[in-house]
């Protein structure tokens, strides 16, 4: 169907690029994202969200890199949505210092921000962090969700912290 389209605005390539990318077709997603970059399609901020999440599957940092700053250069620098994903994108590729940079510099933080910088601590063996920040985010009066609780978890698993958590149900 995209290919018989006439014309192609940005709605039919985020359409195309969401699909491979929630569908797992991560590199497919991607080559999408290059092709409508190449098309003088402007993305907006679900294309850039979808790339994003493909980026995050791939494990791809570099190209992730590329996309934030296609995001800063453009009008969406302070979406919340698009900083959580560049969060969680970093936090999962292993690149903390980077991911707290994005969170630092988030005028507004909602409990998808606050998630994906304590499940990258925990997911990177770093819990005395993820307990840390998990202390800020209910000092700062935000309510921890499912996933907060299961990051939590994840990170009290490792190491002295798994005496802690089974002295607490002692």
């Amino acid at each position: 169907v995209f290919d018989q389209m006439p014309e192609r605005s940005v709605v039919s390539w985020t359409a195309l690029l969401s699909g491979y990318s929630q569908k797992g077709y991560s590199e497919e997603a991607l080559m999408v994202f290059s092709a409508m970059h190449w098309a003088g399609v402007n993305a907006n901020q679900y294309t850039y969200g979808s790339a994003l999440r493909a980026c995050t599957s791939l494990m791809c940092s570099n190209r992730g890199k590329q996309i934030q700053g296609c995001i800063q250069k453009g009008r969406f620098a302070e979406n919340l949505f698009l900083q959580s994903a560049l969060v969680d994108l970093h936090s999962k590729c292993g690149k903390m210092e980077d991911a707290c940079y994005v969170f630092e510099s988030m005028s507004e933080r909602d409990v998808v921000s606050w998630n994906a910088m304590i499940g990258g601590y925990a997911v990177q063996g770093f819990a005395g962090d993820a307990f840390r920040m998990f202390r800020s985010m209910l000092r700062g009066g935000m309510i921890p969700d499912s996933f907060t609780l299961g990051n939590v978890l994840k990170a009290s698993i490792q190491g002295s912290y798994l005496m802690k958590v089974s002295q607490i149900h002692a």
